[in-house]
């Protein structure tokens, strides 16, 4: 029950606060569970990563992305890697922030 709560209250916070966390291009946002020292960070590339020493709380996490639509990168034939291509590396790109966002003073 505690772990239900804690899911719908870092969705209600991240939901709230979408210009600041989630579209802007200049921060990370990371939670932290105690179940397993699991770390879920979403980077200022937003990228998803997620680290932890709790084998079910990795299995339902790659389920729950499986669910949302990206693909088991196991199954022969296809790999999420090979069709989403990476520009952090070796590219210039640019970072950004909303204009209804918090000022970095601000957050």
């Amino acid at each position: 029950m505690i772990r239900f709560i804690l899911m719908n209250g870092i969705i209600s916070f991240l939901q709230e606060n979408q210009a600041n966390i989630l579209d802007d291009g200049f921060i990370e946002c990371a939670v932290y569970f105690e179940q397993g020292e699991t770390k879920l960070t979403f980077d200022e590339h937003k990228k998803i990563l997620l680290f932890t020493k709790d084998e079910p709380v990795f299995n339902e996490f790659g389920k729950k992305m499986m669910d949302l639509g990206f693909t088991d990168v196991t199954q022969p034939g296809f790999s999420q890697t090979t069709e989403l291509h990476n520009f952090e590396y070796g590219f210039y790109h640019w970072h950004y922030r909303p204009a209804d966002s918090l000022a970095s003073s601000e957050l």
